[in-house]
């Protein structure tokens, strides 16, 4: 169940100096990480713009030729009676067929769309050695290696012995294995005190999402929207509930939260039904 959650215990870990200098090295490494990505994200835009452009011209005539050639041999057709003409028909036919596949426009769209099926599928590889695929623990040590080294990423920060916690685990391992597109990762709240005061978690469970190592001001915080429990938007402020056993109002689909991820911007909408 969704509980405040208190660092009252913990934060002593961490002296004054320490949080300076790591929140000091982790907000540069984050502004570096921004400005970079930001620029390579722009010129990664206009090449596929144009890319785009260039494939619907070459289609558009491949379609306007097909279109011509058609005519033509309807018109032709028309004037053609008994067995003799039609099997020239067919011929002639063949032979479009055959100049259609020495078409220079239709195989660079061919070509094109063979690099980007390898493209696609070259990312996808990349990705799944970066962990994406899985749903994964990592450790406070890890957790800007991780955020900084996908481009989108879900960390969850739990309890052990909170149920609502093992409930959202259950949706983000599912959510992990189809979409690849974002990292789902979990960080155990009470053995990450630095980033669970740096990022101002309050309640268990919430997903905080990244992109390119910047947060997204809107988070999930408990249920709050997945569920049709009233009492969500009270938990969600003040941690109300009194214990951390899940109850039948904890139910929501798997698709609820995609949405709400979705929503957020960290993973591409799918139909419902591939997310259950």
């Amino acid at each position: 169940m969704t509980a405040k959650f208190s660092m009252a215990n913990t934060s002593g870990l961490f002296d004054s100096a320490a949080h300076v200098e790591a929140s000091d090295r982790m907000q540069g490494a984050m502004e570096e990480l921004k400005v970079k990505n930001e620029r390579q994200e722009k010129i990664r835009a206009q090449q596929q713009e144009q890319q785009e452009k260039e494939e619907k011209q070459r289609a558009r005539r491949v379609e306007e030729a097909l279109a011509a050639k058609a005519v033509q041999q309807k018109e032709d057709g028309s004037f053609i009676k008994g067995q003799q003409q039609e099997e020239e028909l067919d011929s002639d036919d063949e032979a479009m067929l055959d100049e259609l596949d020495e078409d220079p426009e239709l195989e660079r769209i061919r070509a094109a769309r063979l690099k980007q099926l390898k493209n696609e599928f070259e990312e996808k590889q990349s990705l799944m050695a970066k962990g994406h695929g899985e749903f994964r623990e990592i450790s406070q040590d890890e957790f800007l290696t991780e955020v900084t080294g996908s481009p989108l990423v879900a960390v969850h920060f739990y309890h052990r012995d909170f149920e609502r916690c093992k409930i959202m685990d259950m949706h983000l391992a599912k959510l992990a294995r189809s979409h690849i597109e974002c990292k789902f990762v979990k960080l155990n709240a009470e053995k990450a005190p630095f980033f669970v005061e740096k990022l101002a978690i309050r309640v268990l469970p919430t997903v905080v999402c990244f992109k390119d190592g910047v947060a997204f001001p809107e988070r999930v915080i408990g249920f709050d929207g997945l569920t049709d429990d009233e009492e969500e938007a009270e938990i969600a402020n003040f941690g109300s509930r009194s214990n951390h056993h899940a109850t039948s109002s904890d139910n929501f689909p798997t698709a609820a939260l995609a949405r709400k991820m979705a929503e957020i911007g960290a993973i591409r909408e799918k139909d419902e039904a591939d997310e259950e």
